[in-house]
């Protein structure tokens, strides 16, 4: 098996915010990180928000891209990460329960788990007889909705990823403020929206 290289990028990310939000413990991760390992049937996602604000089905989004020239192999997928309300909160993210803050669990629906899961083998087997091919993992926040209680002096969230069902939670991102989803580049699909429920 010839060894895997880094010509797939993992480039974990929102949309609005820069490796300054990022922890130094977490780049350390991801770096180190085989993104051929990464199982989406257990990757849980985590969003810390103020009462004022919520995330829902469709908010939180993960980009697949590969490209390669030898094979019809290349893909560009995008897959939208559900609420799992059922999710027993871990002891890790009940201590960000503070300030009428609130934690939101996601995860992927068994069928996109599965459907990228498959196409992380079609990259891993390409790239075992290849040295060519690129690619990338993008997780973001798309959008975000509020309610009466919404303060835009209060406006930060944090993200946290579950990487294994028998690992905690991490911090992935923190500080960042759901108000530049206003200002990113697609500002049809990226905003701060008015939750049905409010």
């Amino acid at each position: 098996m010839k060894k895997l290289s880094l010509a797939i990028v993992v480039c974990f990310s929102t949309l609005m915010a820069g490796c300054m939000n990022i922890p130094l413990t977490t780049m350390y991760k991801i770096m180190t990180m085989n993104p051929y390992e990464i199982d989406p049937r257990q990757m849980v996602v985590a969003v810390g928000s103020p009462e004022g604000l919520s995330v829902e089905n469709d908010d939180i989004v993960i980009d697949f891209h590969f490209t390669a020239p030898q094979e019809p192999v290349s893909f560009k997928h995008k897959f939208f990460v559900q609420v799992n309300s059922d999710y027993p909160l871990p002891e890790e993210l009940k201590d960000e329960l503070y300030d009428n803050r609130k934690i939101t669990v996601l995860q992927l629906s068994e069928n996109d788990a599965e459907l990228m899961y498959q196409a992380q083998q079609t990259v891993k087997s390409y790239r075992e007889k290849h040295e060519d091919g690129a690619g990338t993992i993008f997780i973001r926040i798309q959008s975000v909705c509020f309610n009466k209680r919404f303060s835009i002096d209060d406006a930060e969230l944090d993200l946290f990823l579950k990487i294994k069902e028998n690992e905690e939670f991490f911090t992935f991102m923190e500080g960042l403020d759901a108000t530049d989803l206003e200002s990113n580049r697609d500002k049809n699909a990226n905003k701060i929206r008015q939750c049905e429920n409010r």
